[in-house]
């Protein structure tokens, strides 16, 4: 995990270390980390405070069904963050930021 750090902003990870103490533990897919650090800034601070309310509160996103049934999905324009909680383990998955177009 140490070398999935290394390309997120220091600000973003300073939060991050606080608010994991809200959940037993984070998880970040290479997917979600590869496609993080393509983009913008003004995207980065958008995307830092979603993750901020989805550790807050796991149940914030839309539920998805079928394939994905299990996750949940924030929209931020023209984006939407995926992740996943397991109550049972206290973990949270961040899966991936996808464009709404690329579905």
């Amino acid at each position: 995990m140490e070398d999935s750090k290394k390309c997120l902003p220091v600000i973003f990870l300073k939060r991050l270390e606080v608010l994991d103490k809200m959940v037993r533990e984070i998880i970040r897919t290479e997917t979600f980390i590869r496609q993080l650090s393509k983009l913008d800034k003004s995207y980065l601070d958008r995307i830092e405070k979603l993750v901020i309310r989805i550790i807050q509160n796991s149940e914030v996103g839309k539920p998805m069904r079928f394939d994905r049934k299990g996750t949940r999905e924030l929209y931020l324009k023209p984006f939407r963050l995926s992740y996943a909680y397991d109550k049972e383990k206290d973990i949270l998955y961040f899966l991936a930021i996808c464009h709404k177009d690329e579905q």
